[in-house]
């Protein structure tokens, strides 16, 4: 069972049929599970690159300096990037245990 605004984003959203009327002779339009899966693999990329930054970061040299824009200090990039996963899992699982 889907929950209450993933179903209502369904409805809202045009179905298969609908697109295919879209979609060019020759072109093929992915089906539901492929897409489905293409946004679980979405977030294993950032989670991902999450963890390769956290990883750069924690094995970063002691006498790193002080770079003139913060946002791309590694330290700073892994904390913003492991806060985006943790936002990303929050949302999901508080969608999935308002149902």
């Amino acid at each position: 069972m889907l929950h209450p605004l993933v179903q209502h984003l369904l409805t809202l959203a045009p179905d298969r049929a609908a697109v295919l009327v879209y979609v060019e002779e020759g072109e093929e339009l992915a089906e539901e599970s492929a897409l489905q899966q293409a946004l679980e693999a979405l977030f294993r990329t950032v989670l991902d690159h999450a963890q390769s930054l956290a990883l750069e970061a924690h094995f970063m040299p002691a006498g790193v300096a002080r770079v003139k824009n913060t946002s791309t200090h590694p330290a700073v990039m892994a904390y913003i990037a492991a806060q985006h996963v943790v936002g990303a899992r929050r949302a999901a699982m508080d969608l999935y245990n308002s149902r």
